[in-house]
């Protein structure tokens, strides 16, 4: 259950920091 929970988190975060990063080289 909490590996499911930390999977979750970190592809979560890895899509906030991609479009972070698409935000700011455009």
């Amino acid at each position: 259950m909490k590996r499911k929970l930390l999977i979750m988190a970190s592809a979560l975060l890895c899509t906030s920091v991609a479009t972070y990063g698409q935000q700011a080289l455009t």
